[in-house]
C-alpha cells in the first residue's frame, strides 16, 4: 500500500453497504461498497464491488472479486 499512501494520501479503507445476494454451505455471494479514507479522515473514493467466497477442502477463500467504477472519486 505504499503507492496508495504516497499517490492518494490513503490512510485506510472501510467496508460499507454489505448485501448478501446468495448463500449456501459451500458458497457466499455478496455485493459491497468500500470507501478509501485519507490522512485527514475524509472519504475520497467510494467503490462498489462483487465478491464470491467458496469453501474448498474445508477452508473458505475468495474465489472472485470484481471492482466497479468508483461512484465517488475526488482524485484527478
Amino acid at each position: 500500500f505504499p503507492q496508495m499512501e504516497e499517490r492518494e494520501d490513503w490512510d485506510h479503507s472501510v467496508f460499507r453497504d454489505l448485501s448478501v445476494l446468495s448463500v449456501s454451505p459451500e458458497r457466499a455471494i455478496f455485493e459491497l461498497e468500500f470507501e478509501r479514507i485519507n490522512t485527514s479522515n475524509e472519504v475520497y473514493r467510494r467503490v462498489p464491488a462483487l465478491w464470491v467466497l467458496s469453501k474448498r477442502a474445508g477452508k473458505w477463500g475468495i474465489e472472485f472479486r470484481s471492482l466497479m467504477s468508483p461512484t465517488l472519486n475526488l482524485i484527478n
